[in-house]
């Protein structure tokens, strides 16, 4: 409940997250509320657990190896007659 009585819309805090499925449970963090006169909107993120586990893992590079390169035999410039 709000300081006036009425009933709060939030979901959990980050401090008790939510589990949620297909993001391998979620956490809620509020990030800005504003009011005007009657209106009062707030925004919240959600975010998985899985993009804390992805950020704490190093990133998986696969490189191939380059192909040979293959190396052409250059002639030597033609020289002519001076002028």
């Amino acid at each position: 409940m709000l300081a006036d009585g009425t009933p709060s819309l939030q979901p959990p805090t980050a401090k008790r997250p939510r589990n949620g499925r297909d993001l391998g449970g979620a956490k809620t963090t509020a990030v800005r509320s504003v009011e005007a006169g009657p209106l009062f909107f707030e925004c919240w993120v959600e975010e998985g657990k899985v993009k804390d586990r992805l950020a704490q893992t190093p990133p998986v590079v696969k490189t191939q190896p380059k192909p040979p390169v293959a190396k052409t035999q250059q002639k030597p410039p033609i020289r002519g007659k001076g002028k």
